[in-house]
């Protein structure tokens, strides 16, 4: 094997992951007018988020053996993704958010992170697992399992999920008092007998 086969195949996987992300944002060009003023709209920008910085997961896992990025917080594995010219713009893993910022600089700080990740997470996983999803709720990591807010009053009214199987989804609160999200993950999701691990802007959600 040559010296410049595995460059070569890291950078095919960059220019998939560009082409599939210029067809997003064409996409959401296309749609933007008829969602601009629309109660829907900042569910329908985080959607589109999930999805991009799920392909800078993708092609990370595809440059590293099947093994997504890891690390001590969601705010590492992010930087990781940054540092390694996965993602180019920092800002991707900030959205208006109560007690975050927008970031100044290519180094992020948990403050500038308004999205949590699932670890330890490889190609052969099942696609029904939630890879990123927006920050503030505990995933319960279990056949049909809900998303529980660490707080209530959130205005979103459900979050913004992106899947090991590329299909990322806006899941709505059940829209009663305790904001639950029911079924954030799939019926379908089969851990085989694998313990995940929920990773926040600031480290591990412990039980």
């Amino acid at each position: 094997m040559s010296d410049d086969q595995p460059r070569r195949r890291r950078d095919d996987s960059l220019w998939i992951s560009i082409l599939i992300a210029i067809g997003l944002v064409a996409i959401g060009a296309f749609y933007a007018p008829a969602f601009r003023g629309h109660p829907d709209a900042p569910q329908s920008s985080m959607l589109e988020t999930a999805r991009a910085i799920y392909l800078g997961m993708f092609s990370y896992a595809n440059d590293h053996n099947g093994n997504y990025p890891t690390g001590k917080n969601s705010t590492e594995v992010f930087q990781k993704l940054i540092d390694e010219d996965y993602v180019s713009e920092p800002d991707i893993f900030y959205f208006p958010m109560p007690g975050k910022t927008k970031p100044t600089s290519k180094k992020l700080k948990p403050d500038n992170v308004c999205w949590d990740v699932t670890i330890t997470i490889r190609n052969d996983d099942d696609d029904q697992v939630p890879i990123v999803f927006v920050t503030g709720y505990r995933m319960i990591y279990v056949p049909g399992g809900s998303a529980i807010p660490l707080k209530r009053g959130n205005d979103i009214q459900g979050i913004a999920v992106s899947y090991k199987s590329g299909e990322a989804h806006f899941v709505p609160d059940d829209g009663l008092s305790d904001e639950i999200v029911l079924n954030a993950i799939s019926p379908a999701f089969n851990p085989k007998g694998k313990t995940y691990q929920q990773l926040t802007p600031d480290g591990p959600l412990k039980p």
